[in-house]
């Protein structure tokens, strides 16, 4: 046995954002199954969407919205009535206020269906589907964005890698002369050293010899 749904029979939009006051008709005769809205852009089909929302479920956007509908179940029709922030669901045949059953309003966001996803779940031309996804995201073909994302990813890892790789080599080569230059310092040092010491033992032999030629001389007397 097939699962009711709650089907929309008719559908008013007295007020919203952007369109102040009854800029449409009463729209009557939806069909069963999937009903297609279709316009330019800025005409008010997105409207109309958040509109049938606000009449279903208590949402924040319903204090933006006054409009109402007819709502079939079954063998039921519901009245439905947003004015002045306030949302009304009746008993079509006796008027009784109630609430939708099956409603929770805090599951309201989980209904919103991407026309690619519910072309995907219900149709069987996955080439179209998937047209409709590029078209809806502004001509974009998101998933090859990300795959060309993560491939430019993947070259600025490479160039990072090849710059460090760079920056290694760069600094390992400046350890290395300064290296050379210590050890050529030293080398200097060590000469230094000899000479130092080479002077040191001429001056001693100087004194050496000095002595020796005053002791002569003091010896001549």
């Amino acid at each position: 046995m097939a699962k009711r749904r709650y089907q929309f029979k008719s559908l008013k939009l007295h007020r919203s954002p952007g369109f102040p006051s009854d800029p449409f008709g009463r729209f009557d005769g939806f069909a069963q199954g999937l009903n297609i809205l279709y316009g330019p852009n800025g005409v008010g089909k997105t409207t109309l969407v958040r509109l049938m929302r606000a009449l279903l479920y208590q949402t924040k956007e319903s204090a933006s919205f006054e409009g109402e509908a007819i709502l079939s179940h079954g063998e039921t029709d519901y009245s439905l009535k947003l004015e002045n922030k306030r949302l009304e669901q009746r008993v079509s045949t006796t008027g009784a206020l109630i609430q939708l059953p099956g409603r929770n309003d805090e599951l309201s966001d989980a209904y919103w269906l991407g026309l690619h996803d519910l072309l995907s779940a219900e149709g069987d031309n996955e080439l179209f589907a998937q047209r409709i996804q590029t078209e809806m995201q502004g001509g974009i073909d998101l998933a090859r964005a990300a795959k060309d994302a993560d491939a430019i990813k993947e070259f600025s890892t490479r160039r990072g890698q090849i710059r460090a790789e760079r920056e290694a080599k760069t600094a390992f080569e400046e350890r290395r002369r300064i290296v050379a230059q210590t050890s050529e310092l030293f080398d200097k040092l060590k000469e230094l050293n000899d000479e130092i010491a080479q002077a040191q033992d001429v001056q001693s032999r100087h004194a050496l010899i000095t002595q020796a030629l005053n002791y002569k001389e003091i010896e001549g007397r």
